[in-house]
Formats: C-alpha cells, structure tokens, sequence
C-alpha cells in the first residue's frame, strides 16, 4: 500500500492527534520501507546506489516527521499509521 506523501502526513496527523508534521518524501518512505525490512544503513546504500550519509540524513529527517527517537519507534509508527 502507497500513500503520497500529503495522504501519509494527514494520516499520521490523524491517527497521532498532534500537530501536522512534514510530509514524508518518496525517498523518505522508500528508506523507511527498508529499515522495516530490517535493512542496516549499508544495506540500504547498496539498495539504493546513494551514500551511507545521506541514508543517515534520511533517516534523521523521517525521525524527526514521525516524532520518533529511533528507528524502531519508526517503525512502529509507520506500521500503525499504515504507511508499511
């Protein structure tokens, strides 16, 4: 199931009852898909053919919209939000 990144933040806004948070990028989700898929971070690199760095920098920025310390709360998140 694909949401587009207005439908997941509206979603999340909905299913969290908090303040609206930025919306999730396309490669917001499809590193988040990969770190539910118990991806590491080198793993993704390989997945996806960009730097360990900026897969770092995504995934600070996806815990930062979901308003999640770390990935698994991510991932927790996401998965009741029905985003993966």
């Amino acid at each position: 199931m694909f949401f587009d990144p207005e439908s997941a933040r509206h979603l999340l806004h909905t299913v969290q009852g908090s303040a609206p948070m930025s919306p999730l990028t396309e490669r917001d989700m499809a590193i988040l898909r990969l770190v539910a898929d118990g991806q590491a971070n080198k793993d993704i690199t390989a997945t996806l053919g960009i730097s360990v760095g900026l897969v770092k920098k995504h995934i600070g920025e996806i815990l930062e919209k979901l308003q999640a310390t770390d990935r698994t709360q991510a991932d927790i998140k996401a998965f009741r939000a029905g985003l993966i």
